[in-house]
């Protein structure tokens, strides 16, 4: 099989997967340098014959891979930075073979969160404006763009529920390392070592963090809605 990894990074998911499976994988990302970098850990890792890496916009996929077609697709931690979810979903839609399945890690609004209270809001907001989100959706959201791009939604299950430890209390460990960093990207970026700007990024940065760990605290918010559908055979 030839699968498809929306927003690949660097790849960590994808040298896992082929190392599992043997399959092949073709990622997209958007990032010049994460294509390089990609393609160096690939080699690194023994897996270059098994993976691709293709710079584009996920929002562009059947000009991107025209005339291809793959067996699957998944997007880990991707799907929530396109503008349009509808819109990514129907070109998700039309790269994909019929009868193919198509799964996607969201970051979404769970069914606890409360539009009429303010910390929700805050939160949510926060951690939409410190991760560069257009918005951080709900699974209805999701469900429904997924149905309008004809697909069938296979089924639904909030995998970050499912630890033994909290998702978010990764960020608490590493809270007080966080903090030296931002200390020291202060210290860099006045004696000209790190590009100006450098501490803002890290702000936004921490203040996304701060945000998710209180998302997952309240139980508002999971960034791993695992969400697969299936392109219909007759499609």
């Amino acid at each position: 099989m030839n699968v498809l990894d929306l927003g690949c990074g660097v790849g960590g998911p994808m040298r896992n997967i082929v190392k599992a499976t043997g399959g092949k994988v073709t990622g997209i990302t958007i990032n010049e340098y994460q294509v390089g970098r990609c393609q160096y850990l690939n080699q690194e890792a023994g897996v270059q014959h098994l993976t691709e890496i293709v710079q584009g916009n996920f929002m562009d996929l059947s000009k991107v891979f025209k005339g291809r077609s793959f067996d699957g697709a998944y997007a880990i931690e991707a799907a929530c930075h396109a503008s349009n979810t509808t819109a990514l979903y129907k070109e998700v839609f039309q790269v994909l073979k019929p009868g193919a399945l198509f799964a996607s890690y969201e970051w979404l609004r769970t069914d606890k969160y409360d539009k009429n209270n303010k910390l929700h809001v805050d939160v949510v907001d926060g951690i939409a404006e410190g991760n560069a989100l257009p918005e951080v959706r709900t699974i209805e959201d999701c469900v429904e763009a997924a149905k309008a791009a004809g697909f069938d939604v296979q089924f639904t299950f909030d995998r970050a529920t499912l630890g033994a430890v909290p998702w978010q209390q990764a960020m608490k460990s590493a809270r007080r390392a966080a903090y030296l960093t931002h200390i020291l990207t202060g210290v860099l970026e006045f004696i000209g070592f790190a590009p100006k700007g450098t501490q803002a990024v890290h702000t936004m940065l921490l203040k996304a963090a701060v945000n998710l760990e209180k998302g997952g605290d309240l139980g508002i918010f999971s960034p791993m809605y695992l969400i697969v559908m299936k392109k219909p055979v007759e499609a």
